[in-house]
């Protein structure tokens, strides 16, 4: 799929009575940051295990979810394929639902929709670089698209590079991983919106790629962008003004 937007991830349902019908036990739950809530679900008996129209194929695809007395939001799914029967959800705190579904613990309940979505078409690719642009809970989307390259070729690790904003310091999710993914080889990088105490930077990722980008990355790369329709929207046209081609440049919808 060429450069457009995808969907917003968290887009509320017109109707989620018709998508909500399979119910999920969260199996486990942690707060990432003070906005972030992590909740790990078992999918077993869920159609994402079975061969048809609503597996889970390719990292990018999401589902509807919601709890009891609360509307239903679409929700990227944070894990790999490879990762089932268990699969995880990044719920960004300050709407009616994402304030509920942050409220529960392991053991609680959950409903789900079926998959949709097309997922990111880089994964049929093998690019020799990947570079991955993100915003806030956009994060959750392009996740196990780097885990799921790296499982299938791990020297891409080293020609990986990560450029990852949220509002302030303190709200980058799996910021343990992330520096796992530093000591794998990895370029990661962690910027903000706004000041504060931290160690990221105070720069919008599309500005900080475009000011440390080179030839060949622009000639070999694969981009993979998720997150905010501006920065989509402004990452776009730095990369198509770097040379990029549409081709190569990913959005999972």
């Amino acid at each position: 799929m060429g450069a457009t937007r995808d969907r917003e991830e968290e887009e509320v349902l017109e109707d989620p009575e018709k998508l909500l019908r399979w119910p999920m036990r969260i199996v486990e739950a942690w707060d990432e940051t003070a906005r972030h809530r992590l909740l790990r679900v078992d999918a077993t008996g869920h159609p994402c295990m079975e061969d048809g129209g609503g597996r889970y194929r390719l990292p990018g695809q999401f589902v509807a979810m919601g709890a009891a007395g609360v509307p239903a939001r679409y929700f990227a799914i944070a894990s790999t394929p490879e990762e089932l029967p268990v699969m995880d959800f990044l719920v960004s705190r300050g709407t009616e639902t994402t304030d509920a579904l942050a409220s529960l613990e392991a053991g609680d309940g959950v409903e789900v929709s079926a998959v949709f979505g097309e997922g990111y078409r880089v994964m049929a690719q093998e690019p020799p670089r990947l570079v991955v642009l993100a915003t806030g809970s956009g994060i959750a989307a392009v996740r196990p698209v780097v885990r799921s390259l790296w499982r299938r070729e791990p020297g891409l690790r080293a020609r990986t590079r990560l450029f990852y904003g949220e509002g302030a310091p303190c709200e980058h999710a799996w910021r343990d991983e992330l520096r796992g993914w530093r000591e794998d080889g990895a370029e990661v990088h962690l910027l903000c919106d706004a000041p504060g105490e931290g160690s990221a930077s105070r720069r919008y990722v599309q500005e900080s790629w475009w000011d440390s980008t080179n030839e060949a990355e622009c000639r070999e790369a694969a981009f993979v962008v998720c997150g905010a329709t501006a920065m989509q929207d402004a990452a776009v046209v730095r990369l198509r003004e770097a040379g990029v081609p549409d081709d190569r440049i990913h959005f999972n919808h």
